[in-house]
């Protein structure tokens, strides 16, 4: 029987973050910086006969049709003509809904582990192409990069090659505060507050700059994020 595939589904801080504007088609122009950190979820695979099974360690977490795993797994099952099933376990260490983007990254390991598990020999295009499908959020953590530039909704990358380390404390009060909840508070006054661009940033990063990339970062949410939940500020 073959054995289990165990991955790490990093999380992603934006060192930067930039509404620009809303868009016709409803989502916001982003001009953002990722970094992916070390804190993550793990998953398991597992080939089965037949079907898409998932399980957690979190009882409060769906495991149908919703859940950005099973998503993930179907999309790919479906348009790459896979008939083999798959059981995965999902152990969710990541807090949900703290703007981590852990959701986004166990959806996207799910892709990266099932192109090696069913052996479809699927390139970086492709795999961005059906993440970018499913989020916009998820084709950052297809990338083999440790920060890279946002455009779009999320989706147009260009990765940024740096070395610099960076230390983060992460503090996630008992709130699950949703991206489309977020996005919709935002007000036209608050898009006009402008930080430090995505690519400045990143120039500062390459340069191992840490005074300079403290004093850049920013992010347009905080706002609305304040204004739903005023006990945040300190």
């Amino acid at each position: 029987m073959p054995r289990p595939l165990t991955v790490k589904a990093h999380a992603k801080v934006n060192l930067c973050l930039k509404v620009l504007r809303k868009r016709p088609d409803g989502f916001h122009e982003l001009d953002t910086l990722f970094e992916r950190i070390d804190a993550h979820d793990l998953l398991t695979f597992r080939e089965r006969a037949v079907g898409i099974r998932l399980t957690t360690n979190r009882s409060t977490l769906p495991t149908g049709p919703k859940n950005l795993v099973v998503r993930a797994a179907s999309l790919l099952r479906l348009e790459c003509g896979v008939r083999a099933g798959v059981s995965i376990h999902l152990q969710k260490n990541l807090p949900v809904a703290a703007g981590l983007g852990g959701g986004s990254s166990d959806a996207a390991t799910t892709l990266l582990a099932l192109n090696q598990l069913w052996k479809l020999g699927l390139g970086q295009k492709k795999l961005m192409e059906f993440a970018g499908r499913l989020g916009s959020d998820i084709p950052f953590f297809i990338l083999e990069s440790s920060y890279a530039v946002g455009g779009g909704r999320g989706e147009l990358l260009t990765p940024v090659r740096a070395r610099m380390k960076l230390w983060h404390v992460l503090v996630t009060p008992r709130l699950h505060v949703l991206a489309k909840d977020v996005y919709g508070r935002l007000e036209p006054h608050w898009l006009k507050r402008q930080g430090t661009g995505a690519r400045m940033l990143a120039s500062r990063v390459q340069k191992n700059d840490y005074a300079a990339v403290a004093d850049g970062l920013f992010n347009t949410l905080q706002w609305p994020v304040l204004a739903m939940h005023p006990a945040l500020e300190v």
